[in-house]
């Protein structure tokens, strides 16, 4: 609907713009939008995000070289959609479906004090 009405905007910028809103709606930061990206239709390679069964430290290796905290990370990860139930999943056999970056989130301490700060 929104690409109907501004045929102008590229999906990678609508894409970015949507992020940059849900951050700001759900509590986190400004973020400045800056358009300009282009479309492609090439996918880019795989291996590009972490490897989120291999748990919190890998994460924190990946994300702090970009600058970025452990408030961060949890952000980025969709932490507080998943806190709504995380005591009833951690306390059922139904733990062990958590996805793998779910897991590192509520396993680590530090990560785990986000988690339930954006519930």
């Amino acid at each position: 609907l929104v690409k109907a009405q501004h045929p102008k905007i590229t999906y990678a910028d609508l894409y970015q713009l949507a992020g940059v809103v849900a951050v700001e709606a759900t509590g986190g930061p400004t973020i400045d939008f800056v358009p300009g990206r282009k479309d492609s239709a090439v996918c880019a390679n795989e291996g590009l995000l972490p490897d989120f069964s291999k748990g919190a430290q890998h994460l924190r290796d990946v994300f702090y070289r970009m600058g970025l905290s452990d408030k961060d990370i949890v952000a980025l990860s969709g932490g507080q959609i998943l806190v709504k139930s995380i005591s009833k999943l951690l306390k059922e056999e139904s733990a062990q479906l958590l996805h793998p970056l779910d897991k590192a989130l509520v396993d680590d301490p530090a990560f785990r004090s986000y988690v339930e700060q954006y519930a």
